[in-house]
């Protein structure tokens, strides 16, 4: 399902999902759809996807969930863990979805965000991203982090003065000596 948002989507917590359904059904209301148009929108042009594993859950799965659960019949597992505050994928340990709408000529996008609590869709940036900074330069930003990184380039400088002073020599670098013995002074 192609997504109508650019990045970032609106997110919502799994324990949200429940009023997501019913809000979503009320400003398709509020835009004059039917009510058959209204379930082909949300069965085909909505969805949920979660951000860690992927799962994707239809806009007609979210109506199932607002509505109470039926004892006589069991729900589908991915709702149930959706209704026990879960990800509908059992291994998965997140608890956010992203809106997935897909362009509709029908519903304005845009005039039904606001509703849901979600500011109206951004538009696209042609921006480049900002620039990536180092770990090092993370670390430096902070005066804690950049005390112990002095302390520790200190104290690897004084090692090394102590190295050289104490007859150290340059590792991979020196050459093996060879002794020549004088033979006269062999006895």
């Amino acid at each position: 399902m192609a997504e109508l948002n650019s990045p970032p989507s609106p997110q919502f917590h799994v324990n949200a999902l429940p009023t997501l359904g019913p809000a979503l059904t009320q400003t398709l209301v509020d835009q004059g759809l039917a009510a058959a148009d209204q379930q082909e929108v949300l069965a085909q042009k909505v969805a949920l996807e979660c951000l860690h594993c992927g799962i994707t859950i239809t806009g007609a799965d979210l109506q199932i969930l607002a509505s109470p659960p039926d004892p006589a019949t069991p729900d589908d597992p991915r709702i149930a863990r959706l209704r026990q505050g879960y990800c509908a994928r059992k291994a998965c340990p997140s608890y956010y979805y992203r809106l997935l709408l897909e362009p509709d000529p029908k519903v304005d996008w845009n005039r039904a965000l606001p509703h849901l609590g979600v500011a109206s869709v951004p538009a696209p940036s042609t921006t480049s991203p900002p620039p990536r900074t180092s770990f090092l330069a993370t670390l430096l930003h902070d005066p804690r982090h950049r005390r112990v990184l002095y302390g520790l380039a200190i104290l690897i400088l004084l090692l090394v003065v102590r190295h050289f002073a104490t007859g150290g020599r340059i590792p991979f670098v020196h050459s093996s000596p060879t002794y020549t013995v004088d033979p006269a002074s062999v006895p």
